[in-house]
């Protein structure tokens, strides 16, 4: 946190890396993105820095993140069960995609709000074989209602408090 206080322009590049680390399948499970979220939101605004950059940079980093999950699941779907940590815990894929089909669209945006489903789903949806525009158009709006809803609360809570 000192090495952002001082070079504030790094936080939208923290973000994003943070962000894109926390959509990633598997490499999510290390990244308390969550947290350092609302503390680089406060962090921004104390800053002195603009909302949108550090918004943009969140979203941008979630999709990028996802799409990688997507793109990587499609393409070794069948192999996919049979590696860490899926190999261990065999529900977590099942029981990700019952809940997409239970709730299809609507749920890979509501799934971004759901720990440890924030980073399984976009794997799912390729290993389910999502048709790619339906997954694009889900997962940018939820990186985007994601980003602003984690960061908007600290850095607008640290404007009023005037921090």
């Amino acid at each position: 946190m000192d090495f952002l206080q001082s070079y504030p322009a790094l936080v939208a590049v923290t973000l994003f890396v943070l962000a894109f680390g926390e959509s990633l399948v598997v490499i999510s499970l290390f990244i308390p993105a969550t947290a350092l979220f609302l503390l680089l939101g406060g962090l921004q605004q104390a800053s002195g820095g603009a909302f949108v950059p550090i918004f943009v940079a969140g979203a941008a980093g979630a999709f990028i993140g996802d799409l990688v999950s997507y793109v990587v699941a499609r393409r070794f779907k069948d192999e996919l069960p049979r590696r860490w940590p899926f190999r261990d815990n065999p529900k977590w894929l099942t029981e990700a995609a019952r809940f997409l089909n239970t709730w299809g669209l609507p749920g890979v945006v509501g799934s971004k709000f759901l720990g440890p489903m924030r980073a399984l789903t976009p794997a799912v949806c390729g290993v389910l074989l999502m048709p790619l525009p339906r997954f694009l158009a889900a997962t940018v709006l939820s990186c985007l209602i994601w980003s602003g809803l984690l960061l908007a609360p600290t850095y607008y809570g640290a404007q009023v408090f005037g921090m």
